[in-house]
């Protein structure tokens, strides 16, 4: 994105177009986008004919209060209104020309992280991470589906994990808890509760590991619930591609987000 640091307008100092134009010195920094922000008043009157709320609006209006309800408790889900969320997804599907409308899900919303493992790709791991400590009670939550195949029975592994510090004395520890996966199941919803240690040494770690395994992986509602809220970084999977670090990544393995089929 470009950026004017600094620019000078007008022109001579006597001449008339001294009356026009101003000259003045800006050392303020500002972004140059192509967002329009300034209307006439005709445009205005027509810019809701150019949008597809309109459209998901007119939808909206058509289902029936069971199915609205049935929105409602999805919303729930990933802190949206029934609206809200039905907009997002059904305005998704306008523009992708995905025709009708979406089943609302408990176990999924909107947009769901997805990793695709190649064949013998071998020891993935992906990581965030914090430093600052959180209060109790917390849990660990991520709703799965898979479809994966063990190349070595018994020794392949897919697992979600989160990890912090704590002190005992002098002595530092880690306090782990573990999602573990099904290789192959539908729609799935894994929680556990995360054991309480103080007192804590502010860093804290969320991390998706596998080896030994290829296929598919769709996640969402990945989070770490807390007395303060929910800490770790797009737990709706919206943006799963900026979410984690790539520690180990093999060729082909990458992590994206993606609209469920």
């Amino acid at each position: 994105m470009s950026k004017t640091t600094g620019t000078t307008l007008g022109g001579g100092l006597i001449s008339y177009d001294r009356r026009i134009n101003k000259r003045f010195f800006s050392v303020t920094k500002a972004n140059v986008t192509r967002k329009r922000l300034k209307y006439t008043r005709n445009e205005i009157k027509t810019l809701p004919s150019l949008s597809n709320l309109s459209e998901s609006a007119d939808a909206w209006n058509l289902l029936t209060e069971e199915i609205k309800a049935d929105w409602s408790d999805a919303g729930n889900e990933c802190g949206l209104s029934a609206y809200n969320l039905f907009s997002q997804d059904k305005i998704y599907r306008i523009i992708n020309n995905i025709s009708g409308n979406a089943t609302p899900n408990l176990l999924h919303q909107y947009k769901v992280g997805y990793i695709n493992i190649p064949e013998s790709s071998g020891h993935f791991l992906l990581r965030q991470n914090s430093s600052f400590n959180f209060n109790y009670p917390a849990y660990f939550y991520v709703n799965a589906k898979t479809d994966l195949t063990d190349e070595d029975p018994g020794n392949g592994y897919l697992t979600f994990r989160f990890k912090y510090n704590y002190l005992d004395g002098a002595t530092e520890y880690t306090q782990t808890t573990e999602l573990n996966v099904s290789f192959s199941s539908d729609w799935t919803a894994y929680n556990t509760s995360v054991i309480q240690n103080f007192p804590q040494n502010e860093h804290w770690e969320l991390e998706i590991e596998g080896d030994l395994v290829h296929g598919d992986l769709w996640f969402d509602n990945l989070k770490v619930s807390t007395a303060d809220g929910i800490i770790n970084n797009d737990p709706y999977c919206n943006k799963q591609g900026l979410s984690f670090f790539r520690l180990i990544v093999p060729e082909g393995v990458n992590i994206e987000s993606t609209y469920p089929e």
